[in-house]
């Protein structure tokens, strides 16, 4: 499947969120946050580890391609000037091109059944953001929209 940088990295994002909701237990007078897996099959916990693992290689390329781009911009520093507005927009707009770069991803598609989202309340910025990897007519309209809004061509 055909990622840019940016999708890459929002589904890589997405994906690691899945190991369970957050919940506050009381014991007493004591809270604890605790993670309350969710409900996932055997084959859609495999599909994920798969996932993270392929993806993490290029989200991996791509902050050292970041923090070498800054290193070249600012000169050897680590950081951008806050107030060079020339620097910072050399910086945008390369960081921009890697961010719309396309890579080949082996990733395993996700049926939106296999969620379970009548259990698992799965966040919508997370569904949203794993949008390209989920099996489904609304989902393939959803990541067309997106891709056409990240390579600046909102009106086809």
């Amino acid at each position: 499947m055909k990622l840019s940088t940016q999708a890459v990295i929002d589904v890589y994002n997405a994906l690691v969120t899945l190991d369970g909701k957050l919940r506050v237990v009381k014991d007493g007078e004591r809270e604890q946050v605790v993670r309350e897996p969710y409900t996932f099959g055997p084959g859609l916990r495999v599909a994920i580890a798969k996932n993270i693992a392929n993806l993490k290689v290029i989200a991996d390329v791509y902050a050292k391609g970041r923090e070498n781009l800054i290193l070249h911009v600012t000169g050897g520093r680590p950081m951008i000037d806050g107030n060079d507005y020339e620097k910072q927009l050399t910086f945008a707009v390369a960081n921009a091109q890697l961010m719309a770069e396309l890579h080949e991803v082996a990733v395993v598609t996700i049926k939106e059944d296999e969620l379970k989202l009548g259990v698992n309340p799965i966040p919508g910025t997370v569904l949203a953001a794993m949008a390209p990897i989920i099996e489904g007519e609304s989902w393939e309209i959803m990541t067309q929209a997106v891709e056409r809004i990240v390579a600046g061509n909102s009106d086809n």
